[in-house]
């Protein structure tokens, strides 16, 4: 359960108890705090009301904010005329004049960057924005030489808004943002990828009652020494069993289909609680593969069906099942 606007009501009830939010979400959602800061309620509904804004005056909005929008600004501006993306390319290929370069104090030709634009973000992942800032780091030279051909043309309006030109310390601003955003790169793809992983995330007295038993039944955990006094059932018998110091997380599911007999309920228990993913992006390949499944000629296949062809694609594609050779 990922998405709390979608179902209020529910996770009214289940949101101190049983949700286990996932990890993207928590991952966008800190990023974007920190790229929009305290105001960003409020430049919100200044982006709701765009269609009644001249757009000089939503660009204005958006330069209040720092160098990330001064760089979107200077993006938007440039992708969204033929004229001014062909210049930004012949740049970026060596192909304007030497005599204009040379007037600008500018000599260099880098071939690692000849066809790269500058690419465009939106608004609703904070990834889109660390690719826009990394590429505009990249043509850094290739930006500011556009800029200054920019600022030469005789007509006003076919000018770069001076406001949006990128300054020395706005790069370093931009190159700090990178850094910072880093950590949230590396636990994303740690997480969207299609290897099962159980985090080593530290209990706390808050967590949900579903996390305190995701701990406990992963093997690698530290187990109470002594169980209590009470007549033993699953749980007591489970916790007196010595860790095995050995064990590698790849073998958690194989040992508890090994225990099924001796501890059903807990393994029940298991079952449902490791089936959940720490990330939901698993499931959105799934659900991808199955609206290619449904085509037009095949929308009265049963949902079990679907389901069942979801679940051989899987196994085949992770290993768990091989087809056999024709003869």
């Amino acid at each position: 359960m990922f998405n709390p606007r979608a179902s209020p009501t529910g996770l009214e009830g289940l949101e101190g108890e049983r949700r286990i939010r996932c990890v993207g979400h928590i991952l966008n959602l800190s990023a974007k705090a920190f790229l929009e800061g305290d105001s960003s309620d409020i430049f919100d509904s200044h982006i709701a009301e765009k269609d009644q804004k001249k757009e000089r005056e939503l660009l204005r909005e958006w330069r209040k904010r720092g160098p990330i929008e001064k760089l979107h600004n200077l993006v938007y501006w440039i992708r969204r005329n033929p004229q001014r993306r062909e210049l930004f390319l012949s740049i970026t290929s060596g192909k304007v004049d030497q005599s204009i370069m040379a007037e600008l104090g500018v000599w260099f030709v880098d071939d690692t960057l000849k066809g790269l634009m500058v690419k465009a973000d939106n608004d609703t992942r904070w990834n889109s924005v660390n690719l826009i800032v990394h590429r505009a780091l990249r043509l850094r030279d290739i930006i500011d030489v556009f800029c200054k051909l920019s600022l030469l043309d005789p007509k006003e309006e076919k000018r770069v808004s001076a406001e949006d030109v990128l300054s020395c310390e706005d790069w370093v601003v931009l190159a700090e943002i990178i850094e910072i955003l880093q950590p949230y790169l590396t636990y994303t793809k740690h997480f969207e990828g299609r290897t099962p992983r159980f985090a080593e995330a530290p209990v706390s007295p808050d967590s949900p009652p579903a996390f305190h038993g995701s701990k406990l039944l992963l093997r690698t955990a530290n187990f109470p020494k002594k169980a209590r006094k009470e007549a033993p059932d699953e749980i007591n018998l489970y916790l007196q069993m010595v860790p095995e110091e050995d064990f590698k997380e790849e073998q958690l599911l194989q040992w508890w289909l090994g225990r099924k007999t001796q501890f059903p309920r807990l393994f029940n228990m298991a079952m449902d609680l490791l089936s959940i993913s720490a990330m939901s992006s698993e499931n959105g390949r799934v659900f991808s593969a199955a609206k290619l499944t449904i085509s037009s000629q095949r929308n009265a296949l049963h949902w079990v069906t679907v389901e069942a062809l979801q679940c051989l694609r899987n196994w085949a594609r992770t290993g768990a099942i091989s087809w056999a050779k024709p003869r």
